[in-house]
C-alpha cells in the first residue's frame, strides 16, 4: 500500500480550483443512442471504473456502456483495423499509442464545448491537440513483494541496476516492448548506460541483452499480478498505477519504488474515433467530461493509481518523487517503434 504522501504534484504550481460534480453535458441526442462503445484496459482499471463511472454514466444518459479490453497497443490495432467502419465510439490509451492513432489520422476533433471540465485540468492535459484529451498519469519503475525481502534481509531496491543482484536471478518480470513499461524500461537503460534517445540505443539494448536470461518471464498479458502471488515473481519493472492498486485494493504486499535514474511516464489519453454517428459523439465527450471531473480523478488515484491531471486533486505525489518524472518525446520514439519491437523479439524474446 501507499506510504503517507508528504507532497503533491500539481499543489507546488500554485494551482486551484473549485469542485466538480458528476454531471453530464446534456444533449438530445442521448434519446437515439442506446449505447457507448469503449476500448480500454481491463481489469483491474474496468473493475473501479465500473463501481463509479460507468454507473453514473448510464445513469445520466441512459446508455449503456459495452466494453472492449485490451493493453493501448490492442486498442490501436482494433482502431487501425476498424479504419473504414469503426466500431468504437470512444477509445482509451496511453499516450504513445495515442499519438500514432492520431498520426494514422483515427482521432476526431474533440468539441471542447462539450467538456467543460477541461479547464480545471494542468496545461499537460491538452498536449493531445485537438483531438484528444490526457487526463492521468502513470510511471514505470520497480516493485517488490516486501514480505519476501524483508524474510530474507535483503535491502529494497532503488534502482534498475538492483535488477543485476545475483539473489534475484530467475525472479525478475518485465513487460513485452509491444506495453509501455517494456519500452520504458529499454529507455531507462539506454540513458542509465550512457546512450541517447533514439540516436544511439546500443548501450539499452546491450543492457536489455544481459538482463533477459536473468528475468522469469515476459508480460504480454497481464499475468504479473498472478505470477507475484504465486511467488513465481518478486521484483520487476511494472507502472506505478498497477503496483499501487494491486497493493491498496489487491491486498497484495508489493512496494513501489521511483527508480533513482528517473520514472519515464505515459499520459492517459481519449479519443473519438472518426466515422461514428453524432449521438456516440455525443455521449463520448460525456464521458470524457465525466473522467475529468474532481470527483473521478480522486477515485483513478485512490483506487486506479493514476496520477491526476485535475488541479483541484492533492497529495498523491510527493515533490521528491515528482522530479524523477520525465515524459518521452513520443514523434522520436514512434518513428522508431515498429522497428525497435522487431528488434526485441528477434534479440530479446526469441521464440
Amino acid at each position: 500500500m501507499r506510504s503517507k504522501l508528504k507532497g503533491t504534484l500539481w499543489l507546488a504550481a500554485g494551482l486551484v480550483a473549485a469542485p466538480l460534480a458528476l454531471t453530464a453535458v446534456s444533449s438530445p441526442a442521448f434519446a437515439q443512442a442506446k449505447e457507448l462503445v469503449i476500448a480500454a484496459w481491463g481489469d483491474p482499471y474496468k473493475a473501479v471504473w465500473y463501481k463509479s463511472i460507468v454507473p453514473n454514466f448510464e445513469k445520466a444518459t441512459g446508455a449503456k456502456i459495452v466494453w472492449s479490453d485490451g493493453f493501448s497497443s490492442a486498442t490501436l490495432s482494433k482502431l487501425t483495423a476498424q479504419k473504414d467502419k469503426p466500431e468504437i465510439d470512444l477509445a482509451m490509451f496511453d499516450d504513445g499509442p495515442y499519438f500514432q492513432a492520431v498520426q494514422l489520422g483515427l482521432c476526431r476533433k474533440l468539441d471542447f464545448s462539450k467538456l467543460p471540465n477541461a479547464k480545471d485540468m494542468i496545461p499537460a492535459a491538452r498536449d493531445a491537440g485537438e483531438t484528444g484529451i490526457l487526463w492521468g498519469a502513470a510511471g514505470t519503475g520497480i516493485f517488490y513483494h516486501e514480505p519476501t525481502f524483508k524474510e530474507k534481509k535483503w535491502a529494497p531496491p532503488a534502482s534498475f541496476q538492483d535488477l543485476w543482484r545475483p539473489e534475484l536471478k530467475g525472479q525478475i518480470s518485465i513487460h513485452n516492448i509491444k506495453n509501455s513499461n517494456g519500452l520504458f524500461l529499454l529507455l531507462s537503460l539506454t540513458e542509465m548506460s550512457g546512450g541517447k534517445i533514439p540516436d544511439n540505443m546500443e548501450p539499452g539494448w546491450a543492457k536489455l541483452k544481459d538482463l533477459a536470461p536473468r528475468v522469469a518471464t515476459f508480460d504480454q498479458y497481464g499475468e504479473t499480478p498472478t505470477l507475484v502471488q504465486q511467488g513465481v515473481t518478486v521484483i520487476g519493472v511494472w507502472s506505478n498505477d498497477r503496483a499501487w492498486n494491486l497493493a491498496a485494493v489487491g491486498g497484495v504486499p508489493i512496494k513501489f519504488v521511483f527508480a533513482k535514474e528517473g520514472l519515464f511516464a505515459f499520459r492517459e489519453a481519449a479519443c473519438i474515433p472518426n466515422g461514428r454517428p453524432d449521438d456516440r459523439f455525443a455521449l463520448a465527450h460525456t464521458f470524457i467530461n465525466m473522467m475529468m471531473s474532481k470527483e473521478q480523478q480522486e477515485i483513478n488515484a485512490k483506487e486506479a493509481g493514476f496520477i491526476p491531471f485535475h488541479t483541484g486533486v492533492t497529495g498523491i505525489v510527493t515533490a521528491e518523487e515528482t522530479a524523477r518524472i520525465k515524459f518521452p518525446n513520443w514523434d522520436a520514439i514512434n518513428k522508431n517503434r515498429a522497428a525497435w519491437t522487431e528488434r526485441w523479439n528477434k534479440e530479446i524474446e526469441r521464440k
